[in-house]
């Protein structure tokens, strides 16, 4: 099925929910087909003489009210296209000429404001309620300054300009019998919603197939703005170019159901829902939106969830492990399943079924012009759980958090903080990321390899970092993007000592050579960097002549050892040294090549085996200088 057949599905199931059709609770109200959410900066009270009596400026937090609308006013930019109950103040105010000395503007706010009136009067004559035929009463009367009365009411609107001011939009409140706030009557909104086709005579529209949904329906040739949020002017379809600005392919720009025809009632509704599903499901970053969602309208586990710090926290929890033990499979899956079930969706990983579905889509472009759909792709339920624990659990490697050992995935800004090697959010950049990385995730697919490769250079660039423990946090990151590109499964996740690859090899000797300055000066311990840290680039360049010079270096650490009663451990060092040599040959040993990734691997594996045996190490020392 497609994206729009999954979004009319999730309509049907949602239209007659109770709790999604309340006017009074905006942001979980699913908009119907001829209205629209827009932000209401004026508010005007009229009694049951249709006699304006007060005037207020709506606060922020109450500004966003449901409207009627038509199909060409819901989709307009900079054409006149008039709302039939409330609209901007040059749509509604009759003595606009009084103030504006434009002509061109004069002659744009007539024609705007009889738009608005032959609206509203044909409503008012179709209608039975009193609201509508006392606020069409209000306008009908020559002797209203609208304008004029605002000012008087409101003292603020006088230091605003008249640009300003033409963007107000106004909302009513009309008589004394409740609902009297207009925007609150479901009566009235439910007469506009099916009959607003005729009430304003536009039965005889083009009609063809909607490829929607497949039946004959009026032809929707203007499209909705507002899919992401309150200010999103964006439109994801646009068809009504007739200046040859957009580039048409093949298409007449003058034609605009050449390529296709989509009905007013199935498109309204699938922007609808989608607007609906973002406000309640989606993951934002920016003009970034990424959803997912099951077309029954189940909750379901979101992957940047994740990013959230609260999430992370309860999943921390559960990932300590035993560094002692080879059950990391066993362990993995523990703090896998607690992520699955995080938030207590609705589904869990025992109890899937083949049709259940899951929907991924992102959306992306500028808030001002055009959004474009950069993914999409449908999932049954048990396939799209299936490759998220594939993600967890190719991508996953051991971390130190506050002193514990942890077994987790990164999340996706550690990812792009060592790749990019940012150490802040930059939108444009992280959006981009994203993108390259979700079909991986969703998809069950390998990172890319320019991702893994960025992410292993910088981590060599060692001396770039600010402290070592940001350091080794990105070093974990980049070993597990490589744990996921090359498929070890978590082989390297603790030491492998049969491991003949080079790069590996001088990986766990330059790994040695900080043990030894580190566990030399122990008693001294600061900030400083040893001499491994500090050469760490270069060791990775010229592996073969940075050893000769830091194995030179090592001598006066073996001295203070032998000082401190540490002969023992002196040998011991300098046996582990000897036995990683010998498994390499003279040619790689001398040999400058650059290493490969796998030097991280071996460094990360004998640092973490010197950390778990740190203290036994320093046990040796003490025994041997009783």
């Amino acid at each position: 099925m497609s994206l729009w057949s999954q979004l009319l599905k999730s309509y049907n199931v949602l239209k007659d929910n109770p709790l999604v059709n309340d006017l009074s609770d905006v942001g979980n109200f699913l908009m119907k087909d001829g209205l629209v959410a827009v932000n209401a900066q004026l508010e005007v009270t009229l009694d049951d003489n249709a006699r304006l009596i007060n005037a207020r400026l709506v606060p922020k937090e109450e500004q966003v009210t449901i409207i009627p609308a038509t199909p060409k006013s819901i989709g307009r930019t900079s054409g006149v296209a008039a709302h039939p109950l409330f609209d901007k103040l040059d749509y509604l105010a009759n003595d606009w000429s009084d103030f504006e000395s434009n002509n061109a503007k004069v002659e744009d706010h007539i024609k705007k404001h009889l738009m608005y009136l032959d609206n509203l009067k044909k409503w008012a004559d179709y209608t039975t309620s009193n609201q509508l035929k006392l606020l069409y009463k209000f306008f009908e009367d020559n002797n209203n300054k609208f304008l004029h009365l605002l000012y008087e009411k409101i003292d603020e609107l006088k230091e605003l300009s008249l640009d300003d001011l033409s963007g107000y939009l106004v909302r009513f409140v009309v008589g004394s019998q409740l609902p009297n706030a207009m925007w609150e009557n479901n009566q009235l909104y439910k007469e506009w919603v099916q009959h607003y086709r005729d009430i304003l005579g536009e039965n005889d529209e083009r009609q063809d197939i909607s490829y929607l949904n497949g039946q004959v329906e009026p032809l929707q040739t203007y499209f909705p703005q507002k899919i992401r949020h309150q200010g999103d002017k964006a439109k994801l379809i646009s068809s009504n170019d007739h200046t040859i600005v957009t580039y048409g392919g093949r298409f007449d720009p003058h034609e605009d159901t050449q390529a296709v025809t989509l009905g007013q009632s199935s498109m309204q509704n699938a922007m609808s829902t989608l607007r609906w599903l973002i406000h309640d499901h989606a993951f934002l970053h920016d003009n970034l939106t990424i959803l997912t969602w099951n077309s029954q309208v189940q909750k379901v586990f979101n992957v940047f969830d994740i990013e959230q710090k609260d999430f992370n926290a309860d999943i921390l929890k559960q990932s300590e492990i035993d560094t002692s033990s080879n059950g990391f499979d066993r362990l993995s899956n523990k703090a896998i399943n607690a992520i699955m079930q995080y938030g207590q969706y609705t589904k869990d990983l025992n109890r899937l079924t083949n049709e259940d579905n899951v929907n991924v889509l992102m959306l992306d472009g500028d808030s001002q012009g055009r959004m474009s759909i950069c993914y999409y792709n449908e999932f049954c339920s048990s396939q799209y759980y299936k490759n998220l624990q594939v993600w967890f659990e190719k991508t996953q490697w051991i971390y130190q958090k506050d002193g514990k050992t942890i077994l987790k995935t990164p999340t996706f800004y550690e990812i792009f903080s060592i790749s990019y090697y940012k150490t802040s959010h930059d939108s444009k950049v992280y959006n981009q990321f994203l993108k390259q990385i979700l079909p991986c995730v969703m998809e069950a697919r390998k990172l890319p390899q320019s991702l893994v490769k960025s992410a292993v250079c910088n981590v060599m660039l060692r001396s770039a970092f600010d402290s070592g423990g940001r350091w080794y946090n990105s070093l974990c990151t980049t070993c597990a993007l490589i744990n996921n590109y090359r498929n070890y499964g978590g082989k390297f996740m603790q030491l492998d000592t049969q491991n003949t690859d080079r790069s590996y090899l001088f990986g766990r000797l330059l790994a040695i050579a900080e043990q030894v300055e580190y566990v030399a000066t122990r008693a001294e311990r600061s900030n400083t960097s040893t001499n491994a840290e500090r050469m760490f680039t270069q060791f990775t360049i010229r592996p073969g002549k940075t050893w000769f010079n830091l194995e030179k270096q090592l001598q006066p650490y073996y001295d203070k050892l032998y000082k401190q009663g540490g002969g023992g451990l002196v040998q011991y060092f300098k046996g582990i040294i000897q036995e990683i040599i010998t498994k390499m040959s003279p040619e790689d040993f001398t040999s400058n090549k650059a290493l490969s990734e796998m030097f991280l691997l071996g460094y990360y594996g004998q640092r973490n085996y010197r950390s778990n045996n740190e203290d036994q190490n320093e046990k040796i020392i003490e025994n041997e200088g009783e």
